[in-house]
């Protein structure tokens, strides 16, 4: 997701337009793991390892440097 404006009401300018910044990598190299859980920590999406493997090997013959994992409100599904 790209970020390029927000809406903030009140009288604070309303419109706040936000430069962004040149991304760290190209999004050709972003990939998404479509797993999806519930808020009660069901499985409502299972994950497709091997569509996540294939995605993983393109990235591996593209001799990337390093890589980022982001875990979208983890903090719900904590340790068990």
């Amino acid at each position: 997701m790209q970020v390029a404006r927000s809406f903030i009401p009140g009288g604070i300018a309303s419109w706040i337009v936000w430069p962004k910044p040149e991304p760290l990598a190209p999004l050709e190299c972003t990939i998404e793991a479509s797993e999806r859980i519930g808020a009660d920590g069901s499985i409502v999406i299972p994950l497709d390892e091997e569509k996540l493997r294939q995605e993983l090997q393109r990235l591996q013959r593209e001799n990337i440097e390093a890589l980022t994992i982001c875990f979208i409100n983890s903090y719900v599904d904590g340790p068990t």
